[in-house]
């Protein structure tokens, strides 16, 4: 057992090290790279205040409950527990002692431009020890199920783009940013990004930032641009409606053909809602037909 004194600015810690487990560091109630900003805040809120000492003995990590008072010890029953926090305030985050080391010298010691410029580029090698999830168990199935989902989702879509709405009015029906959301509806049913919600509003919010932006600002284009799709990213996370095609939803809006600019505000429920929901009856249909699959996970 190691243990290391430290001080600054008037204040000390003690850490002791032994054996460490090979854990990774999870937030449980939400998983999430928040974990590790919750847990940097928590103790340099504590490092300012107070002396500390952290343990470990073991192979199991200490738990940390980290709720509105900052971080401290889960009670002793739950410790060992691998379920997620039940109370609304609190959260559990699981961590191996070294990664308390690093959050620890991070939190105590002072920040020059070069520790600043090390600890952004930290970020881009990720979290420690996460890999892409592994492949689902039912995944024969899954390819199935995606594949027949896709297949009719789009073609319902384009069938009646082009037999029927634009053989007898100027309207359309089909646009590119549907194809993207056929790889979440059918592809990751489960994601909160597919679920009804994301996947109607979530276009029809962007779609109606993409021409409320066309409307005041045509020109110049490549502002017109990237202003309409990064309001539109700010409107599906205000209005809880996230679904990624939307932003390309919102740009087509701007960059499309006459023929898109033509139906101005009426781009919002044709082409965009209409299909979209044609997408989500499809989905709605074919998901639930797989024994695997529940779509969707919530409506509101």
């Amino acid at each position: 057992m190691v243990t290391t004194p430290s001080r600054h600015n008037s204040f000390s810690f003690s850490l002791e090290l032994s054996p460490l487990p090979s854990y990774q560091a999870r937030l449980a109630a939400n998983e999430s790279g928040a974990a590790m900003k919750a847990v940097e805040d928590s103790l340099a809120d504590v490092l300012e205040d107070n002396a500390i000492t952290i343990r470990e003995t073991g192979d199991d990590p200490v738990v940390y409950e980290h709720d509105d008072f900052g971080l401290h010890h889960a009670p002793p029953s739950r410790t060992h527990s691998n379920a997620p926090s039940r109370t609304a305030s609190a959260r559990e985050i699981h961590l191996p002692t070294h990664e308390v080391t690093r959050k620890l010298s991070l939190a105590q010691r002072p920040h020059t431009p070069f520790s600043l410029f090390k600890a952004y580029f930290e970020k881009w090698k990720g979290v420690p020890g996460r890999k892409s999830p592994p492949y689902s168990k039912d995944l024969v199935a899954d390819f199935i199920f995606t594949l027949i989902g896709s297949f009719f989702g789009i073609g319902a879509v384009a069938i009646l783009h082009y037999d029927l709405v634009v053989q007898h009015s100027d309207l359309q029906l089909l646009v590119a940013s549907f194809g993207a959301s056929a790889v979440l509806t059918y592809g990751v049913p489960n994601s909160p990004l597919a679920q009804p919600r994301n996947l109607v509003f979530g276009h029809m919010v962007s779609a109606l930032t993409g021409c409320i932006v066309e409307a005041l600002l045509p020109e110049p284009v490549w502002l017109a641009s990237s202003l309409c799709v990064a309001i539109a990213i700010v409107a599906q996370i205000a209005t809880k409606t996230i679904h990624p095609p939307g932003g390309a939803t919102a740009l087509i809006a701007v960059t499309g053909t006459s023929s898109v600019k033509h139906l101005g505000f009426l781009y919002v429920l044709m082409p965009v809602g209409s299909g979209a929901i044609i997408l989500l009856l499809v989905a709605l249909i074919v998901n639930n037909a797989a024994p695997h699959r529940r779509y969707p996970e919530f409506w509101i």
